[in-house]
């Protein structure tokens, strides 16, 4: 599961797909799909969280989807107070825009 982020823009896309971060991250900063995120530029992976069975990653997810949007800020903030791009650590390059 990953929550994006736009460039300084509070906007957010939740993902299940656990199998392969890191490539989903390369199509979200080169645009390489059509869909909300090319539209709004998120292209900062900002939060994440890794479940060892579909089934909790996906009642993960439908539980933050609840969720008011003050709710997801604050967990986002909880543990990434800056909103630093996570894929940096991941061993992705910073984004240069």
């Amino acid at each position: 599961m990953r929550l994006y982020s736009g460039q300084g823009i509070p906007q957010y896309a939740l993902y299940r797909r656990p199998s392969n971060l890191i490539g989903r991250i390369i199509q979200h900063r080169e645009g390489a799909f059509d869909g909300f995120t090319k539209r709004y530029g998120i292209k900062r992976l900002v939060y994440y969280q890794e479940g060892a069975m579909m089934e909790d990653v996906i009642r993960r997810e439908k539980q933050i989807k609840s969720w008011p949007r003050e709710y997801k800020y604050n967990l986002i903030e909880r543990l990434n107070p800056e909103w630093n791009d996570l894929a940096v650590g991941l061993g992705l390059p910073p984004l240069t825009d």
